[in-house]
């Protein structure tokens, strides 16, 4: 028998595909052509709107201000419109110039060390100047609306363009001041949150409607309603608003209710991306990204899955249509993305396509949020999961739960540059020998996980190391400073140096870390424990900590006596000086492991304490028992957590007033549950955080 071979040959004609490719190509240099000439017909319109206007503004201000003779009252309201009218159309101008400028890359920050305390004043001032402007001499049309403004404490400055930080904040409070009625309230809070600067502001205006939420970032667009036609506008704050956040590196924000009220949020990073950048690896290992995405058009759906992810210790950012949703993934990087297909401008599928095409974006995983009937559909665009509407609470656990982690970065050796304030003497140059030793020959836990070869180069003042920073590109600048005398000018002139301040700080002195922390441009990792061969474990970590190749270890506190881990009926039989003696100490111990460089957090429900335990989010849990003697509402929330499969490592602490109480079911709890016992009474702060950094290993 003989065997043919047989050969299917398959050909396909791509002349036409090829053909349109081209004329796409041509099509969108076109767009890109006439893209550019819009803008730069917009730039020069405006400019040659703004000497004319000028010139109105300037007249007309002289004769509504009577400079130039009486005016009977018909020609006073005349004028007064006129003014009024050139400094809306003036404004106009200005937001297109500006616009034009970050659409076409010409705006340039400038960023420098910001007071939040003094911006925020002058930001609220001119929004309600602006506002009013006019009615100064009529106190009566001006409406009385309360406002608060909130500042956490350990914030004090942002590292930002400030004339843009305070426009900003102008539009947005204008915007608030603007949509709220007479006996209303604003607000505007500004928290750390995960490595950003939050400024929230909210007010109780009349909100929002649905159907015009996902215009609201698109340019001059006004909201149609008999509620807001009253009201002027350029249609172009919050857009400017917007962009000029990307410029900074961040992004804004916003939920709204009608007839509740509106709250913007605005994330700013602490530095603009230029200065940010070369600290962006160290950034993403100090604090676990706990930031997601909601793309999504309808607002109740937006409420509700905004607080289940607030519950489990998350923070929501929220996109209503498909283009901000592309725009705020590339920007701000979340954690994940609930995705409904059902979006304005641009399918969410679509949305979905051109995430997982893009090396940026592909590797956030994307849950598809739909009907049962879309799960198919998600599935074929390749969705990393699918959750159907209503999310229920477990789902959306479990969901979570199955996120990646994120990849941690690899290192083989690194480069310390160890900074003296002085000239070397007898002692120093014994420590320099001690500490080359140790970290070179160190055989901790810590070590054996992530193995290192440390090289550590000497300066004695700031011209040396300057030099070495540029010759041997250190990754830590370690620097002792007992010797030091003027820590804030020390620190100013290392701020001054460009070689050195991009350099994670970790400093062995308390005095230093407290004048480190209070120059933005400064990243400071504190180490306030004795260098010794059994302390060296904790150096190690705030070492790796700090080059950015081990995850900072993250601390929550719970504290006995507090309301919000007691029923009702406890709580009304716990006295006031019962509940506040735990906590204070739970808070000035937060405060003390933030300064010695450990992320700590105090938990405000048992809920949050069994959601962090669950995500592995917590590696110590710290149980304060105060000085409540009346404990017995507190065993349901041990008893539940005595009941989780996995638990991380658990410290109680106990003073001297609680030791060996007789309530013995709590005592059998505390014994299961606890890694270990200390009586803090008997503990100095240096002597518990030494315990703390063991346990941490």
């Amino acid at each position: 028998t003989y065997h043919t071979s047989l050969w299917l040959v398959l050909a396909t004609d791509v002349t036409e595909q090829r053909q349109l490719c081209k004329e796409l190509t041509a099509k969108n240099a076109d767009l890109i052509q006439l893209n550019r000439l819009k803008d730069e017909f917009l730039a020069c319109i405006s400019h040659e709107l703004k000497t004319p206007l000028t010139a109105v503004l300037g007249l007309s201000s002289l004769l509504k201000d009577k400079k130039l003779g009486e005016l009977n009252q018909r020609q006073s309201r005349y004028s007064q419109l006129i003014y009024q009218s050139g400094q809306q159309l003036m404004s106009v101008v200005n937001d297109i110039l500006d616009l034009t400028r970050i659409e076409t890359g010409q705006l340039k920050l400038t960023p420098e060390p910001v007071q939040l305390q003094e911006v925020c004043d002058r930001a609220y001032q001119q929004a309600h100047r602006q506002l009013f402007a006019g009615r100064e001499k009529d106190a009566a049309t001006i409406p009385e609306i309360k406002f608060s403004l909130t500042i956490a404490p350990e914030l004090q400055a942002i590292v930002a363009d400030e004339l843009r930080l305070r426009q900003m904040l102008v539009h947005l409070l204008e915007n608030a001041l603007k949509f709220t009625p007479n006996g209303g309230e604003i607000g505007l809070q500004v928290n750390r949150w995960q490595g950003w600067i939050d400024f929230t502001i909210w007010d109780t205006g009349i909100g929002i409607p649905e159907s015009a939420q996902h215009l609201i970032f698109q340019k001059f667009q006004q909201l149609e309603s008999p509620l807001t036609r009253q009201f002027e506008g350029t249609g172009l704050g919050l857009v400017l608003t917007q962009r000029l956040a990307r410029a900074h590196g961040g992004d804004i924000s916003f939920t709204s209710q009608v007839g509740q009220g509106s709250k913007f949020t605005l994330l700013l990073p602490p530095a603009p991306p230029e200065r940010e950048a070369s600290r962006d690896r160290v950034r993403s290992n100090l604090e676990p990204n706990r930031l997601i995405l909601i793309v999504e058009a309808v607002p109740q759906y937006i409420e509700r899955l905004t607080g289940q992810l607030q519950k489990l210790g998350y923070r929501a950012i929220v996109a209503r249509s498909g283009t901000e949703a592309l725009e705020k993934t590339r920007q701000i990087q979340p954690r994940a993305i609930f995705l409904n297909p059902l979006l304005p401008l641009l399918s969410g599928w679509d949305v979905l396509t051109l995430l997982k095409a893009d090396s940026k974006t592909k590797d956030i995983p994307v849950i598809v949020t739909a009907t049962q009937a879309e799960k198919l559909l998600a599935q074929q665009n390749e969705a990393d999961s699918f959750l159907s509407l209503p999310i229920q609470p477990q789902a959306l656990q479990k969901s979570l739960s199955r996120l990646k982690a994120l990849p941690p970065l690899t290192r083989s050796s690194l480069t310390i540059l160890h900074l003296h304030g002085g000239l070397l003497d007898k002692e120093d140059s014994e420590f320099v020998t001690k500490l080359g030793v140790m970290v070179n020959n160190s055989t901790t836990p810590i070590d054996r996980l992530l193995p290192l070869d440390y090289r550590i180069l000497e300066a004695n003042d700031l011209d040396q190391a300057e030099i070495l920073a540029k010759i041997w590109k250190p990754d830590i600048l370690l620097l002792n400073g007992q010797k030091i005398t003027n820590p804030d000018e020390y620190l100013q002139a290392i701020a001054q140096v460009e070689s050195l301040v991009r350099l994670p700080l970790v400093t062995l002195d308390a005095k230093i870390a407290e004048s480190g922390n209070k120059i933005s441009e400064l990243s400071v990792f504190p180490c306030l424990i004795p260098i010794t061969e059994q302390s060296m474990v904790a150096f190690l970590q705030v070492i790796q900590v700090a080059a950015g190749v081990s995850k900072q270890s993250n601390i929550l506190i719970v504290e006995a006596g507090s309301e919000c881990y007691q029923s009702d009926q406890c709580l009304r039989e716990t006295q006031d000086s019962q509940i506040h003696a735990g906590i204070d100490f739970s808070h000035a111990l937060t405060q003390y492991l933030q300064t010695a460089g450990l992320r700590s957090l105090l938990a405000q429900s048992w809920t949050e304490v069994y959601s962090q335990i669950h995500h592995r989010s917590v590696d110590l849990l710290i149980i304060n028992l105060g000085e409540s003697k009346d404990l017995d509402c507190w065993l349901e929330g041990l008893k539940q957590l005595a009941n989780l499969t996995v638990k991380p490592p658990i410290l109680v602490l106990e003073h001297d007033s609680l030791a060996g109480t007789g309530n013995r079911e709590l005592n059998e709890l505390l014994s299961q549950l606890a890694t270990k016992v200390i009586v803090d009474d008997s503990q100095s702060m240096p002597e518990l955080l030494t315990q703390i950094n063991q346990m941490l290993v």
